[in-house]
């Protein structure tokens, strides 16, 4: 039940993950209070949030040249995007592999936070049977086998009649079903259900499957992150307001609300306006 409850939502090994990280991220709150569904998808927040905003899609950002008056973006189109002030909401995975240069570079205390910090392995698998094969009612299905987790895409509620299951794998085992290809982790998943339904064998009722992988997305280069082993005040370390025009957010720089959720990501982008609202009235 320990193991389930760690390498579900922080994502790391067991041998990996700070215990006060943890407790400081708040990963035991999830099983508490309420949950919502974005019934039109999630997409449909983000669309509504910048909805007034000039948004440049397919613009990857490869360098970031920062100071204490100003800061400019450069895409790897050879955009430039100067500004009085940028904010870097790049996740974990992406900062650490070194895809973005900064110039000048990032002080120690940033790398520092950097490396106590990792993006955790995750993977969805979306299953689309025949017809529903379990009860009515039914949220999610925890198990031990190479997927930890099922559930219904709206955990039980309205328009979970549709068939639709979605295999949730962190950690470990993420990456061993990463290295297979999409059919062979679609047939392990598979697998594992027939062993859980042995009465009813979803393999014989499948329509359609579809994998996500975050593990090798090269956007992410993970799901989410957690608080590697004495990375105690990393979260904190990385928001701080201590690198000039470049401020900072994303689900990396999370202390005041569940860290590594959606609604901390925003929430920081929230703090880190207001920061920037700040430093342009002084």
């Amino acid at each position: 039940m320990a193991e389930q409850m760690l390498t579900v939502h922080p994502l790391g090994d067991l041998d990996q993950l700070s215990m006060i990280g943890i407790r400081d991220d708040r990963v035991v709150e999830l099983e508490r209070g309420v949950d919502w569904r974005l019934t039109a998808g999630y997409d449909a927040l983000p669309t509504w949030i910048g909805k007034n905003l000039d948004v440049r899609y397919e613009t990857k950002v490869d360098k970031i040249q920062w100071s204490e008056s100003g800061a400019t973006a450069f895409s790897t189109t050879g955009e430039e995007f100067a500004a009085r002030s940028v904010i870097c909401t790049a996740p974990i995975g992406v900062l650490k592999s070194g895809a973005i240069q900064f110039s000048p570079d990032l002080p120690t205390s940033k790398w520092q936070a950097l490396n106590g910090l990792e993006m955790g392995s995750v993977m969805k698998i979306l299953f689309r049977f025949k017809e529903r094969f379990w009860d009515d009612g039914l949220t999610m299905v925890g198990c031990d086998g190479p997927v930890r987790l099922y559930w219904t895409p709206l955990y039980g509620w309205g328009e979970d009649a549709t068939p639709v299951l979605i295999a949730y794998v962190g950690g470990y085992r993420a990456r061993a079903l990463s290295a297979r290809t999409e059919a062979e982790a679609v047939a392990i998943a598979l697998a594992d259900l027939d062993r859980i339904f042995p009465k009813v064998l979803p393999s014989q009722l499948i329509e359609d499957s579809q994998r996500v992988d975050w593990c090798t997305n090269e956007n992410t280069r993970g799901g989410y992150s957690f608080v590697r082993v004495g990375g105690s005040g990393s979260r904190q370390a990385l928001a701080a307001s201590d690198t000039g025009a470049l401020f900072w957010a994303g689900d990396g720089t999370a202390t005041e609300s569940i860290a590594a959720v959606v609604h901390a990501a925003y929430a920081t982008g929230l703090r880190s306006a207001a920061e920037v609202i700040s430093f342009l009235g002084r």
